[in-house]
């Protein structure tokens, strides 16, 4: 079975390469950085420094405006910003909140960045210094103008704001880049603005469709619960409770919601998910719930191929929810239908069309 939104999370966690220019040297980073991970959010990188620490002795550096986009539309505490990342050969360094942003009153949404100087700037290797920072949206509940621990992130843009001191004959300019599916990095025109990617949705997901049960009326499953892969075996249960053990009807509608037990989350380098699959079961003993010794049917199906359920925890660090934002990953439940060939995001109209009929994975 592939995971493809993980692995390629996973990936953009464990380092991203530069091919196009301007490139970053593998073992360079910023002369002062010296945190070969990640910074912790809100704070400032020991490598990184505050732009009051200017050394540069040249005119102001310019400030430019862009323009920001979001398909939900901003509360009265919605406001955009904007966190400074450097490149080292682990991947990215958030060196800090750049500061610069705006108040979002309707969409789309102006706001500026200032060319950066001094240590903001790091090394790309090839002779020209760089800043790169992931524009975000917040809801500033606080009111201090600056995203906060706690603060809800609720999306971020996977394109990515860029500065070069000199790149393709241009001096102190702005750009737009974002990663390829082989991790190099793709330049655009900062004109174009930024279209933010949700990546903070609702803890739940409706399940629904109908049964067939011609050639099997007596051992047809009456419930469906969700599984984890150590309890395929039919006796093994993880945790006190499963995320969903209902009856099931036809036509049938049920809801996953909250956060699934923590026995039940995996743990990939910090990385932390849960995949439950649902599975139809005869209730032998009419407990009303899955026990040892009850039937396993199928699992639920799109068609042909079975369904599996992510979910993923709501982004509480600007290090989350910029890497959700890059691969397009919303918190919370999602449903994958799993072909021979692809993982298919389940839209909640399609997550309303399944089966418990005979599909499996492959």
């Amino acid at each position: 079975m592939r995971f493809a939104p993980l692995l390629l999370l996973l990936a953009c966690t464990r380092g991203a390469s530069i091919e196009d220019e301007p490139t970053t040297d593998s073992g360079a980073a910023d002369t002062g950085e010296t945190d070969s991970g990640t910074a912790d959010s809100g704070t400032t990188d020991s490598g990184g420094g505050d732009t009051g620490t200017d050394t540069d002795t040249g005119p102001p550096p310019p400030t430019q405006s862009f323009v920001a986009r979001h398909t939900a539309p901003p509360s009265k505490n919605t406001r955009l910003g904007t966190w400074l990342v450097h490149f080292d050969n682990n991947g990215f360094v958030y060196v800090r909140d750049y500061g610069d942003g705006a108040a979002v009153t309707a969409w789309p949404q102006t706001f500026s960045v200032t060319a950066p100087r001094g240590t903001d700037q790091m090394d790309n290797g090839d002779g020209t210094l760089g800043a790169y920072w992931f524009v975000y949206r917040y809801e500033d509940n606080d009111g201090s103008g600056a995203w906060t621990a706690g603060e809800p992130i609720d999306a971020v843009a996977p394109r990515m704001l860029a500065w070069i001191n000199e790149f393709q004959g241009f001096s102190d300019a702005f750009y737009a880049l974002s990663f390829d599916d082989q991790g190099n990095l793709e330049f655009f025109d900062a004109n174009e603005g930024f279209d933010l990617n949700t990546v903070r949705g609702p803890n739940e997901i409706t399940l629904g469709g109908t049964t067939n049960w011609s050639g099997n009326p007596q051992g047809r499953p009456d419930h469906v619960a969700t599984f984890v892969q150590a309890e395929f075996d039919g006796t093994t249960i993880v945790g006190s409770s499963r995320p969903l053990d209902t009856a099931l009807d036809s036509p049938f509608s049920v809801t996953v919601s909250g956060d699934p037990d923590p026995a039940r989350q995996l743990d990939d380098q910090g990385f932390v998910y849960g995949v439950e699959i649902p599975f139809g079961y005869a209730d032998a003993d009419t407990s009303g719930n899955y026990t040892a010794g009850d039937t396993f049917g199928s699992t639920l199906c799109s068609g042909s191929d079975p369904v599996y359920l992510l979910w993923t925890p709501a982004p509480t660090t600007i290090e989350s929810a910029s890497i959700a934002g890059l691969y397009g990953l919303v918190s919370g439940w999602v449903a994958y239908a799993s072909s021979p060939t692809a993982e298919v995001l389940l839209t909640d109209t399609s997550a309303l069309t399944l089966s418990p009929t005979d599909c499996q994975f492959q």
